[in-house]
């Protein structure tokens, strides 16, 4: 279907053993790239948001975007890695 209307979407490494931080889309073109932060106007939409930790794979998750959006990502236990939305609630929890 076709989307509408744009989002703004800010990626923050709320850990300097996060690389980097991508928010792809479905062409597998990055509209966001986060070393450690970056911020772009992005139509609304399903993307796939991928970290990159030291030493560890790149993991990623599907996100959907359908307002305005601010991540900002660091490692958990188990090699997760735990992305907290603006108001500080654990918004995305992407998982090996």
């Amino acid at each position: 279907g076709a989307s509408h209307g744009a989002a703004t979407v800010k990626l923050g490494a709320g850990d300097p053993t996060v690389q980097w931080l991508k928010l792809v889309d479905g062409k597998g073109s990055p509209v966001v790239r986060a070393r450690p932060d970056g911020e772009a106007s992005v139509p609304v939409g399903d993307y796939t948001l991928r970290v990159k930790v030291v030493a560890r794979p790149v993991l990623e998750t599907s996100v959907s975007i359908n307002e305005d959006t601010t991540l900002r990502c660091k490692p958990a236990t188990m090699g997760r890695v735990r992305c907290i939305n603006a108001a500080g609630v654990s918004a995305v929890v992407l998982q090996p």
